[in-house]
């Protein structure tokens, strides 16, 4: 008797055991991702009226005083969001919620390391939002404008502290994983014979291969974007139709939602990364990534990188000089009404970066590429359009500062600098009053992973830190029937701006920001609508901006604006 009992305490104390790991090994996402104190954040965001739902998070360490940006795969649609920012003090905390207007609700907040963030005592500032209402531990808000956000400055910087945040199933898959075992280890201890405790093993098995099964579903979650695997989450259909009859397709979907949203699916997404990096598995990119040198990162994006990186394909002459035919209208058509047009044409990553790239020597040289054949063609057969391609000011400055990211398609902000001063400069020979812009002071911002990061290839560090100058004034967003409008303000300028340009061009609008007195731009693919034409109308000077692997989309948009602008003009 003493000897079962005996027996049966061992067998206790090693299903404590057990469980404690098993919440060990669940929280160890929710450990601060440095050595070192950290600020323990929990919060639930609500949406509404948005079709794109997701935020970012930054912080200012009070330590160094720089704005830091917490990795923001994590932060995708509504729901309850847990992390950790590695901090000695919290001076200040900024949500930037989205990235379309609408109500937004933020409950259940919670902050504390040493100390405990309470919103009420601390001071809070919305930006870009027309109310915004603070509760005990919540914040209701409404925005028209794109891309707001809220800053909430503690009263006294909270200080960091160490340990884990177990959340609420957690301990519940603790506590089940914690009965399961000692009752399967009871069972064994407690039967009078082997036969008899074989039997209750296998009925307790199957208990807990049921609650294997269910656990996930009870438990999964509710994104509705990956961004590490860069597509939209699947979402869960009924089996009923709206016409009262059952869903034939009802198995497939339900499956492909489990997929998705079971429960630990990221963690089992980096535990897998972990052993690909552990026992040296190739990295397994994403279909529009290539992996080149020391953590570089490509893509496949318009053109295939690699025959656009060995320059093999071009365009016929024919449709370059249509497209020359096309661009002299609409610079005669500024020209008529008092403008001045600029062709702005940034060159790809690889054109910069070449040495890092995947690949053999390039069977081309650059000068026989398409963008540069094209801005070639430009310059002696229109000399009077105003075209600049600034890939040898990149090329001389590329070792004095990162210019473009790692692990992101775009340029940084000094990338983005270094290109619109080189558009400045042929600005000025047309305004040669334009003021001189310069930023005597430059602040590092962290980017740890791009847009093309991936889940797999979390072993492979991003871009640390990049420059970006100062001061940067801030971009209003207004909705049009073709997109958000960029508005930037600065009156104490002179000449007002039109951009028809994509995502590059957002690096750019410091500088252009303190240069002029309006910048307006779309991002409507090379063209615009009869919408826009009051924008056009009262700007001084058109900028078109175009990036190498979106040269045939260009031609195709420049083409829509001819045809616009030719009926306007009859």
């Amino acid at each position: 008797m003493r000897r079962i009992c005996f027996r049966g305490i061992i067998c206790t104390l090693a299903a404590i055991v057990c469980a404690v790991l098993s919440v060990a090994f669940l929280c160890k996402s929710r450990k601060s991702g440095t050595e070192g104190p950290a600020c323990f954040v929990s919060f639930q965001l609500d949406y509404s009226d948005q079709k794109e739902n997701h935020c970012q998070i930054f912080y200012i360490d009070g330590k160094d005083n720089v704005l830091k940006e917490v990795p923001r795969d994590q932060f995708q649609g509504s729901g309850k969001f847990h992390f950790t920012i590695p901090c000695e003090s919290l001076k200040m905390l900024r949500i930037d919620f989205g990235s379309t207007p609408g109500d937004i609700h933020l409950k259940k907040f919670r902050c504390h390391g040493k100390d405990e963030l309470r919103l009420k005592q601390s001071e809070c500032k919305p930006y870009n939002m027309t109310s915004c209402s603070i509760e005990e531990d919540s914040i209701s808000g409404a925005s028209s404008n794109i891309d707001p956000f809220l800053e909430i400055y503690p009263s006294e910087p909270v200080r960091g502290g160490k340990g884990l945040e177990i959340q609420a199933q957690d301990i519940l898959l603790g506590i089940l994983v914690f009965a399961g075992v000692f009752l399967f280890l009871q069972a064994l201890v407690s039967a009078p014979s082997f036969a008899k405790a074989r039997n209750r093993a296998d009925a307790l098995l199957v208990v807990v291969f049921a609650l294997m099964i269910a656990l996930p579903m009870f438990f999964s979650d509710s994104k509705e974007i990956s961004v590490s695997e860069k597509r939209e989450l699947a979402k869960f259909k009924p089996p009923i139709l709206p016409n009262g009859r059952f869903d034939e397709q009802f198995q497939q979907n339900f499956s492909r939602w489990l997929s998705d949203h079971f429960a630990c699916r990221d963690q089992l997404l980096e535990a897998n990364a972990f052993l690909s990096r552990t026992l040296r598995y190739p990295c397994q990119l994403s279909a529009n990534t290539t992996g080149g040198r020391d953590g570089w990162f490509f893509d496949h994006i318009g053109i295939p990188t690699m025959r656009n990186y060995h320059n093999l394909d071009a365009f016929p002459e024919s449709q370059m000089a249509e497209t020359t035919q096309r661009l002299k209208y609409l610079n005669e058509y500024c020209e008529k009404h008092g403008k001045k047009l600029y062709l702005l044409f940034l060159p790809e990553k690889f054109r910069v970066y070449g040495e890092y790239f995947p690949s053999a020597p390039k069977i081309r040289p650059d000068s026989e590429s398409a963008l540069a054949l094209f801005v070639e063609y430009l310059r002696k057969n229109a000399p009077e359009l105003k075209t600049v391609y600034p890939v040898d000011t990149l090329l001389k400055h590329k070792n004095e500062c990162p210019l473009y990211f790692k692990t992101d398609i775009h340029w940084t902000e000094m990338g983005g600098f270094l290109g619109g001063q080189e558009l400045l400069a042929a600005i000025r020979k047309d305004f040669p009053d334009l003021p001189e812009t310069s930023f005597l002071e430059t602040k590092p911002r962290t980017c740890v992973y791009g847009d093309l990061f991936d889940y797999s290839n979390r072993q492979i560090p991003g871009d640390k830190t990049t420059l970006y100058p100062e001061p940067v004034l801030p971009a209003n967003y207004v909705d049009s029937p073709l997109g958000p409008i960029t508005c930037i303000d600065n009156y104490e300028r002179k000449y007002k701006v039109f951009c028809v340009h994509d995502s590059f061009l957002i690096a750019m609008t410091p500088l252009l920001g303190n240069t002029f007195r309006e910048v307006r731009g779309i991002r409507a693919l090379y063209t615009f609508s009869e919408n826009h034409f009051s924008l056009l109308d009262q700007a001084d000077i058109v900028i078109m901006e175009c990036l190498e692997r979106y040269l045939p989309t260009f031609w195709n948009g420049v083409d829509n604006t001819y045809e616009l602008l030719k009926r306007r003009g009859e």
